[in-house]
């Protein structure tokens, strides 16, 4: 058996040198003049070792063969030309794509270089946001707009760095690695090479991916990365290397530092809307089977725009528009359910609206509570929020003042959680605290307020609660609003007096020295959250302000305008806040004569 076995593969051996041998050659001569002189150098003994030396046999050999197909059959030389239309290139990403006017604008930046500079390096692009928001999507277009090859691959769980970098040749079944794989697989230099949820990389024994991505994605080193099973610097400079994250915390400085990050936070509901009405109604048509044509008539469906923005609203709770297709594609299967089970809609085209479209999707699963009409209770004000999702919410936070036996307690309600939220939890208490001793400490501006309160009714019992708990709470950002809260359950004071008050809410962090510090992130959901909800003013960071310019006109113009008060000083904010209140009036005159203002 064992004699046989040695026999097939002295046939094979003679096989290989007659055929495969004189092929691989033939093919080299094609391709020479596009092959690099320092590749040239590592394949060309190669060929005269497998023609003249007579020892080498069996695996030997034909890992040998193997990795110069490899070679080979790698895009020596082919390049795909960049559209220069630079009108093209728009029309085809806004077909694509609804809104995204950063990105679309690096990708024409880019456009711009290549037209001056053609053999200018590629660049290495990051985009960083919430699922669902078109990051894989986006990277299609751009290459379908550049008139280049696609190519992706995901790295979420990769642990092993021969998946990127390639194994070495002497293993049995040994094959280079993603990236030259996916190289040859555009037949092309020069595609747009998506590596997919980058922040995902992991390592272990097996070695570190994410050192093998930073020669990869490094314009410094990239035009002579090196892959294990190759054995030859390969050019990758030419690639336009796109990469995705849902967030850049959990990646390593080095690897962030290569790459040029695109922020894509999410859509806000006139967005999606939009996306709906153009991408995704006609996607789920096209899927459904619609227009349906039975019994001689042909069925169709039509949305009005406030039955999709209420399955925005009241249906979905994300950054992206998955959830909201899903949701359209459920109004489709119903519809087609009915038409074959002989419950025939009365007229051909089915509307769909606002007040039919829970027979479609059920009752509703994300349903904000409406805000109060009237006037607010003293200690209650509007707290502005974004959900992980990337979604703004309203929130409330509620202060209560009264009597506790067994000394000064501060209690925190609605904050307490598990897993991710327990961090959260803890900054809204360190919020209240701040707040409670920026308003209370000596010489501040309720110092004498809590001292009567102590000496006539005993010790305080202080209650703060954040409603709606099925919406994760904001941390720090909730800052102004407990201290707007807190001063007007002490001074027995409302932010909105009567219902012809304009209701009033803020986010931003504080510190006990009264001042608003830092940007806060989400600031455009915050808004236009707050102007769905009819919330028309609005108290931000003072470092927000250029935030303002990501605002749709329409909130910040006509009669349902909102305004918007970029502040950094909290007694500022207690002013806007209760205008009429004498203790402010006389604590802005006390630090007005100390020149303290």
């Amino acid at each position: 058996e064992n004699w046989s076995v040695e026999l097939a593969e002295q046939d094979w051996l003679s096989d290989t040198e007659d055929g495969d041998a004189d092929d691989l050659a033939q093919r080299y001569d094609k391709i020479k003049h596009a092959v690099p002189s320092d590749v040239r150098k590592i394949i060309e003994p190669a060929f005269k070792k497998i023609q003249i030396d007579e020892q080498m046999q069996g695996r030997s050999e034909e890992m040998l063969v193997d990795r110069l197909e490899w070679i080979l059959n790698m895009p020596w030389g082919v390049f795909t030309a960049d559209t220069e239309n630079f009108n093209g290139v728009k029309k085809s990403l806004n077909d694509d794509h609804f809104g995204l006017e950063k990105v679309k604008q690096r990708i024409y930046e880019y456009l711009a270089v290549r037209k001056l500079n053609p053999s200018g390096k590629s660049p290495i692009l990051c985009f960083v946001g919430p699922p669902g928001v078109g990051k894989t999507s986006l990277g299609k277009s751009i290459a379908r707009a550049l008139g280049r090859k696609f190519v992706r691959i995901s790295l979420g769980g990769l642990h092993d760095e021969a998946e990127i970098r390639g194994h070495r040749h002497t293993y049995i079944g040994a094959f280079p690695g993603k990236i030259i794989e996916g190289i040859r697989e555009a037949g092309s230099m020069n595609p747009v090479f998506m590596l997919d949820e980058i922040e995902k990389v992991g390592q272990d024994w097996k070695g570190d991916p994410g050192s093998a991505l930073i020669e990869a994605l490094d314009p410094e080193q990239n035009h002579s990365f090196q892959d294990n099973y190759l054995r030859i610097s390969f050019d990758l400079s030419q690639v336009f290397f796109i990469t995705t994250a849902n967030t850049i915390d959990t990646l390593r400085p080095a690897l962030r530092d290569r790459m040029e990050i695109v922020e894509i936070p999410g859509y806000i509901p006139q967005e999606k809307l939009q996306i709906a009405k153009r991408h995704l109604i006609s996607k789920q048509k096209e899927a459904n089977g619609f227009p349906a044509l039975h019994a001689g008539r042909t069925f169709d469906l039509s949305f009005c725009d406030d039955a999709i923005l209420k399955m925005i609203y009241d249906y979905t709770d994300e950054a992206g528009v998955r959830n909201l297709d899903r949701t359209l594609s459920e109004v489709f299967r119903k519809t087609a359910q009915n038409i074959l089970s002989g419950n025939l809609p009365a007229k051909d085209i089915v509307e769909i609206t606002e007040q039919n479209i829970h027979n479609y999707c059920g009752r509703t699963t994300f349903s904000e509570s409406t805000l109060p009409q009237g006037p607010l209770s003293p200690g209650v004000v509007p707290v502005l929020s974004v959900s992980s999702s990337g979604t703004g919410h309203i929130l409330f936070v509620e202060v209560s003042i009264g009597y506790h036996p067994g000394g000064r307690k501060i209690v925190v309600y609605g904050v307490d959680a598990s897993g991710e939220q327990i961090n959260l939890g803890n900054e809204i208490k360190q919020s209240v605290k701040i707040a409670w001793d920026a308003l209370t400490s000596r010489n501040c501006i309720l110092f004498d307020v809590v001292r009567k309160f102590e000496q006539e009714v005993g010790p305080m019992l202080v209650s703060v609660s954040l409603t709606n708990l099925s919406i994760a709470k904001s941390g720090p950002s909730a800052g102004v609003p407990i201290f707007l809260a807190l001063f007007g359950a002490l001074t027995e004071e409302s932010i909105r007096p009567t219902s012809e008050t304009p209701l009033l809410a803020a986010t931003g962090e504080i510190t006990k020295k009264m001042d608003i510090i830092s940007k806060v992130g989400g600031i455009r959901e915050k808004i236009l959250a707050a102007h769905r909800k009819g919330i028309r003013r609005v108290i931000i960071p003072k470092d927000n302000e250029f935030d303002i310019e990501d605002i749709p006109k329409e909130i910040l113009e006509g009669d349902e305008r909102i305004e918007i008060i970029p502040e950094s000083s909290m007694l500022n904010a207690l002013r806007l806040a209760y205008p009429e209140n004498t203790l402010i009036k006389k604590y802005v005159e006390k630090k007005i004569s100390q020149k303290e203002l």
